[in-house]
């Protein structure tokens, strides 16, 4: 984005120089640091006391306190179908927003109040953009069809069950400000580990989704 900026130049069919002149892009290149230090370099979780399988260390999901992240954010928390007690995947935290990641990617929308947000996961290849609890929030449909459109991912329904949305970093958001908020499924349905190292940009289908932060800007 940026070099395309400077040199004035479009990036596919973005003027990315003006969008950059209009808007104010805040990226946070990775919200669970512990996770991809735990699964790819060989890192122990703080609550473990064994030893992690291989097994173990490709379905780790959670940060070092074994709390996933998008299971703690303080929004239908208590519905959410993950336990309280640390995990490898399905640990919610001991308790909504007890998690200093989580914390911080609250302050940061709170001291910013952004007009949309997205949260961009591993895989999937699917567009989460709706639940029954927020319903219909002005510009989501109009912003989730973009991405759809651009990144030609599944666009599922509005989840409808907090077992599945409580904790939701995206569905806190929509709570909290009454603003679109997304969770993007860029990567592979069956993925190894190692190939977001080896070859990230297959991984994501690159082509596609390099387009998905500027949905909204045109």
């Amino acid at each position: 984005y940026a070099e395309a900026a400077n040199a004035w130049e479009m990036y596919g069919d973005y003027d990315i120089a003006r969008i950059f002149y209009d808007y104010t892009f805040y990226i946070l290149p990775m919200a669970n640091p512990d996770v991809y230090q735990i699964s790819n370099h060989g890192e122990d979780p703080l609550w473990y006391d064994g030893i992690l399988t291989a097994e173990d260390r490709h379905d780790y999901s959670c940060n070092g306190n074994g709390a996933n992240l998008n299971r703690n954010f303080p929004f239908e928390w208590e519905y959410a179908e993950e336990g309280t007690e640390p995990a490898i995947a399905e640990g919610k935290g001991p308790y909504g927003g007890s998690e200093p990641e989580t914390q911080a990617l609250m302050e940061l929308c709170a001291e910013h109040y952004f007009q949309w947000m997205y949260s961009f996961h591993n895989y999937g290849h699917c567009i989460f953009w709706q639940d029954t609890y927020n319903g219909v929030i002005d510009g989501d449909v109009y912003l989730a069809e973009g991405l759809e459109e651009v990144c030609g991912f599944y666009l599922p329904p509005a989840t409808s069950d907090p077992a599945g949305y409580g904790g939701g970093f995206e569905n806190w958001f929509r709570a909290e400000f009454g603003r679109p908020g997304f969770c993007v499924e860029l990567g592979l349905l069956d993925y190894e580990p190692s190939i977001f190292i080896s070859d990230f940009e297959e991984a994501i289908v690159w082509e596609n989704t390099k387009y998905a932060m500027l949905i909204g800007t045109e």
